[in-house]
């Protein structure tokens, strides 16, 4: 039996010699175009005598399936509404310059976007009033812990760490560039504050105070600064070291590092000797400046899972504080008021005022913070 392809041959032969003297019959499709010679012969025209894969892409029907392919497009990938109705209507343009001048416009609206998140990323961060008075708490409080490792070095990042844990609000991101300024801006709070602890210490020291400085009215002068950390003897101690470093002579450029030369020391004695140390510097303190069993403030309780929530984070990271590897280097900044000048031997009160930031009563402040 034949095939089908030698049977259309035989019948297209047989075809031709029955009607030899007639044209070949047109097709449906050509023959309901006009009549006209120059249209048939041009090589632009697609319709002439094309197959129907070929009208089937005339542009109505690629714009229809570019709307289609437009829509499973967005339910793919999740714009912002705006920007959506922008790629919708850039589907149904259809003219290619006109196309070409929307991509364009988006480009240089990038631009400006780009252009001003630089802008943004230069200018200088600064905390809000309410920011700087928490992390002034943060610090202080840090300050104030009995556990407390060092009082320089990571002291910065325990603090950070801490307000990011309770939530704080207003930080900058922890991968923004303005982290940099917020440490900055951490640090030269917690210089402030030591500087103010230390002056505190100093001037209980004076001769005709003597008589009402017991190590427990100092405390209850400095725990002022954070009213939710409470007397504790563990305080006392740290309190009678530092009393006792402000009669050895230290510079004020030096004073912080010579207290952490001393407990770096002492740290790694052991904790028995730790204690034992720390405990003989709180008796020569009682010899000294009179006994804290004749104050009216007396011992408080220590931090446990019922203080405020920010207390129990620093409390957790005080001890895992680290030396900077810069410290104890010889380096001055610019308007430090821990390098202040003092009298011979560190005795006497720095003659530099504090500016309104550290005259400031620092009391706490919960906005923001869990205290729970």
């Amino acid at each position: 039996m034949p095939t089908l392809l030698e049977r259309a041959a035989l019948r297209r032969q047989q075809e031709q010699q029955n009607t030899p003297s007639q044209p070949p019959a047109q097709s449906s499709a050509s023959s309901s175009l006009p009549n006209n010679p120059q249209l048939d012969s041009s090589p632009l025209n697609p319709f002439v005598n094309a197959p129907s894969y070929v009208l089937a892409t005339r542009p109505g029907g690629s714009q229809a399936r570019l709307r289609a392919f437009g829509d499973r497009a967005l339910k793919r990938v999740k714009l912002e509404e705006e920007s959506a109705a922008e790629f919708n209507r850039y589907l149904e343009t259809t003219d290619p310059e006109e196309r070409n001048t929307l991509q364009f416009m988006h480009t240089l609206a990038l631009k400006d976007m780009l252009n001003k998140s630089v802008e943004e990323r230069g200018q200088t961060w600064e905390p809000s009033a309410k920011l700087a008075k928490t992390i002034r708490k943060f610090i202080w409080a840090l300050l104030l812990l009995p556990n407390i490792q060092y009082y320089s070095g990571t002291v910065e990042s325990a603090v950070i760490s801490a307000m990011r844990a309770c939530n704080v609000k207003e930080l900058p991101k922890a991968d923004s560039l303005e982290c940099d300024e917020l440490t900055s801006h951490v640090g030269k709070e917690f210089s402030n504050a030591r500087y103010a602890m230390k002056k505190a210490i100093l001037a209980s020291r004076n001769a005709k105070k003597i008589a009402t400085r017991n190590i427990a009215d100092l405390a209850a002068d400095i725990l002022r600064h954070c009213s939710d950390v409470k007397a504790t003897r563990g305080l006392y101690m740290r309190l009678a070291l530092l009393r006792q470093h402000t009669t050895q002579g230290h510079t004020p450029s030096e004073f912080w590092t010579k207290v952490d030369d001393e407990l770096e020391e002492l740290h790694n004695s052991g904790p028995v000797l730790f204690v034992e140390s720390l405990d003989i510097a709180y008796s020569d303190d009682i010899q000294t400046y009179g006994d804290p069993a004749t104050s009216n403030n007396r011992i408080g309780s220590d931090i446990t899972e019922s203080s405020p929530k920010y207390l129990q984070q620093l409390s957790s990271l005080a001890p895992k504080i680290q030396r900077s590897k810069k410290q104890g280097t010889k380096r001055r900044r610019q308007a430090d008021p821990e390098e202040e000048e003092e009298g011979e031997g560190g005795g006497e009160e720095p003659e530099t005022q504090q500016g309104p930031a550290q005259q400031e009563d620092f009391e706490p402040a919960h906005d923001g913070v869990d205290a729970t």
